[in-house]
């Protein structure tokens, strides 16, 4: 987690920028798609990948399952 910016704003960018960069390395190119297939709502995933909401630790959850990695992995930023 070297290099990762805990400030709320910053960490919550890095966060949905994760998000993002997940769901395309498991072939979803389109948000809306993986929130249909996920059972997220559209507005609640647009919010997480453009870091404009804080999720609970459920909600983690469920995004690492759905993203297919581990909440190391998720953290791990690419390795």
């Amino acid at each position: 987690m070297q290099g990762i910016d805990f400030s709320d704003d910053a960490f919550m960018k890095w966060f949905g920028t994760r998000c993002v960069s997940l769901r395309k390395k498991i072939g979803y190119t389109s948000a809306d798609k993986f929130a249909y297939e996920k059972g997220f709502e559209r507005a609640q995933w647009g919010k997480i990948e453009r870091g404009k909401t804080n999720v609970q630790m459920l909600t983690f959850m469920r995004i690492c399952r759905a993203l297919e990695v581990t909440p190391e992995k998720f953290f791990s930023e690419g390795k």
